[in-house]
């Protein structure tokens, strides 16, 4: 047996809401000869145990729909009254009912033994509604796929880059939400674009500075190195550490960044925070790496420490310029690469007359060298006309990256020896 509409006229049906009409779902078995046959009930009448609700007349703006709502009902062309309740809850029954007279869906409803309108049993999209939902789905499926040969035209601009960020783009199907900001990230590492912060790279590529400017998470949450963050300045930290011979002043109180064993994390821009050398003219010492901003506190009481965590932040940079001020030597110690370069390139905005030490000079063991084609080289070779050109010099002549945090410390005591 089988049960399907029947185009008869509405019937009168107790409780049927006002603005939708009732009309009736026969029951129909298969004849011997093939032809659907109507079932009918011990008196010869038609059996009716079900009804399809539709709009008696359709109400201009009513199907005027909160994005929730349109999502709910494109994303089945039909939906059970257990998912309809589980959706909307104790509104569930209004809100059917709202659709129904809107002309967005027909729901199908039992009827009991005394002719009343029973539960409902699902809805089921109109055809209009239906040609909308299909017309979205073939938008959406054209753009997840747009997007994707995005993704991997991105891929091939950074594969000799970084090659996680390149089986990331590979890997994510195109409805990952956010793989349009990784593609974005592709093509500033490769152009050589250093954001401002998180908000400009999110202003620049979505038009809106709150769209994107959780990228620095999505990277890490893909397995992406963290130096392309740091050279694409999108994790730009609103953090600093201090540690030595810095005195810590806020409005209420102050102290001495050696009495605790640091450095010492501050919130770089909050108010009434400021830095100040203490009197001797320590030499302050810039570097991007904790262990080794961690080991030059615990080994080197005679220095000012300043511990970037990554890629400066504005609140940073200011902090840092008030230091290097006052300081008579500055050391900015980065690894020997391409993330190292462009953050030892903003910290020369702030210090301009800062030694920046190539940690590579230290004895070590190379490691694996680039082709003289590689991407990574030529994203470097874009910082040779920049602050930091003789570091991006060494790090190209020598072919590889240098990144061991002890060779920071190692070039730092070399440094301050002389």
């Amino acid at each position: 047996m089988s049960a399907g509409p029947e185009p008869v006229a509405a019937i009168t049906l107790g409780g049927v809401p006002d603005g939708v009409q009732a009309r009736p779902l026969h029951q129909y078995r298969m004849a011997v000869s093939g032809e659907r046959v109507p079932i009918r009930n011990r008196r010869g009448l038609l059996k009716l145990t079900r009804v399809e609700l539709t709009a008696a007349a359709i109400v201009p703006g009513a199907a005027d729909l909160e994005d929730r709502d349109e999502r709910f009902l494109f994303g089945a062309e039909r939906r059970t009254w257990h998912a309809i309740e589980r959706r909307y809850g104790a509104d569930a029954w209004d809100t059917c009912i709202a659709f129904a007279r809107a002309g967005i869906v027909r729901l199908r409803c039992d009827v009991s033994d005394d002719l009343e309108l029973g539960r409902v049993v699902d809805w089921t999209l109109t055809s209009s509604w239906a040609e909308r939902r299909a017309a979205r789905v073939a938008e959406r499926t054209a753009s997840r796929a747009a997007t994707q040969a995005r993704a991997r035209e991105a891929a091939d601009l950074v594969q000799d880059i970084c090659t996680e960020l390149a089986d990331s783009l590979r890997r994510l199907p195109g409805h990952a939400p956010g793989l349009p900001a990784l593609i974005a990230v592709a093509i500033d590492l490769s152009e050589g674009v250093v954001n401002q912060n998180p908000r400009s790279f999110s202003q620049r590529h979505f038009g809106s500075t709150k769209a994107r400017d959780d990228i620095a998470s999505v990277l890490e949450r893909v397995g992406v190195p963290e130096w392309v963050a740091d050279a694409t300045g999108v994790r730009r930290s609103s953090r600093i550490g201090v540690a030595g011979r810095i005195t810590i002043i806020t409005a209420n109180s102050s102290f001495i960044a050696a009495t605790l064993s640091g450095p010492v994390i501050l919130r770089a821009d909050q108010r009434d925070l400021s830095l100040a050398l203490n009197e001797g003219h320590p030499p302050l010492v810039l570097v991007e790496n904790l262990q080794a901003a961690e080991t030059l506190a615990d080994t080197r009481h005679d220095l000012a420490i300043v511990y970037t965590a990554g890629m400066p932040g504005r609140a940073t940079i200011e902090h840092v310029r008030q230091l290097a001020e006052r300081a008579t030597t500055t050391v900015i110690a980065t690894d020997a690469d391409l993330g190292g370069i462009r953050i030892a390139e903003q910290l020369l905005l702030a210090a301009p007359h800062a030694r920046l030490l190539d940690v590579g000079t230290v004895p070590h063991e190379p490691s694996t060298p680039w082709a003289s084609d590689n991407g990574y080289r030529r994203s470097i070779a874009k910082s040779l006309d920049g602050s930091a050109a003789r570091l991006a010099e060494t790090v190209l002549a020598r072919g590889y990256p240098v990144e061991q945090e002890l060779l920071i410390v190692e070039a730092v005591n070399t440094c301050l020896a002389r």
